[in-house]
Formats: C-alpha cells, structure tokens, sequence
C-alpha cells in the first residue's frame, strides 16, 4: 500500500490509451481534408469560416506542397472526392 501523499504511476491503459486516442486524431485531421475541401469547392460553407479553414489546414499543404510523396497522397485522396487541384 502507498502512502497518500506519494504521487500515483499513471497505469499502461491510461498511457496506450492516450497515446491511441492522439495517433486517432492525428489520422481523423488528415482525413478530414478531403470533405472539408469538397465543401469549400462546392461553397456549402459560409464566407466567414473560410480563413478558418484555411489557417487550420495550412499544416498539410505546406506539407504536401515540400514533401513530393505525400502531396502525391493527398491528390490521390482528393480525387476520390472528386476534388481536383
């Protein structure tokens, strides 16, 4: 038994599980680029998010614009939006 005043060890589940849930939102924020640039090709979005939008994605096209493999990715993800760029 542990003294009260000694700080707790974080448990594996707590650190796998942690560490699950940020590679997960990594994933979904890669994913989430082809809808959000088929909504903006299709102008569903109102005028007033779009520097939003494009401030939070700037992330993956300085990347797709400096990395030839993953710019190739992420054409071929947009296509199957029917996204074309």
């Amino acid at each position: 038994m542990t003294a009260p005043d000694q700080p707790r060890k974080p448990s594996w589940f707590k650190v796998w599980f942690s560490l699950a849930l940020f590679l997960a939102v990594l994933v979904l924020y890669q994913l989430s680029v082809g809808p959000v640039v088929w909504l903006m090709q299709h102008e569903k979005l109102p005028e007033s998010v779009l520097p939003c939008v494009q401030i939070a994605y700037a992330p993956i096209g300085l990347t797709a614009s400096n990395c030839k493999w993953y710019g190739n990715l992420l054409d071929r993800y947009l296509l199957l939006w029917g996204v074309e760029h």
